[in-house]
């Protein structure tokens, strides 16, 4: 994987922004209606996610045919902050996923 490890370097097991958009198979949601989407909810970033990895997982969630048993936004987005609420099933997990299935993905215009 040509990048990964100064993508480590600087951002961890995380998806930047720009990432999470180019990567996710579903670009239904973007950053600012995700956040207008969460801004009224009670929750806790116990796992140190980045809005990269919230964007990539609330777009992930959705596919048009109810991916995952979530149409709608509010329930994906209900679905991303359970997960990244949950410290002991995340850490990571989510990108680390992700780059099992991608192992010949170039990073350099990430860093």
């Amino acid at each position: 994987m040509k990048g990964l490890k100064e993508y480590l370097k600087k951002h961890g097991k995380h998806f930047t922004e720009q990432l999470a958009y180019d990567v996710a198979l579903n670009r239904r949601w973007n950053k600012k209606q995700i956040e207008n989407s969460i801004k009224d909810r009670v929750w806790y970033n116990v796992t140190d996610s980045s809005i990269g990895d919230i964007i990539y997982l609330v777009n992930e969630c959705y596919d048009g045919d109810n991916f995952l048993g979530y149409g709608r936004k509010s329930k994906c987005i209900s679905y991303t902050l359970l997960y990244i609420g949950d410290f002991k099933n995340y850490g990571g997990k989510l990108f680390m996923q992700w780059l099992r299935e991608y192992p010949d993905f170039d990073f350099t215009p990430y860093i």
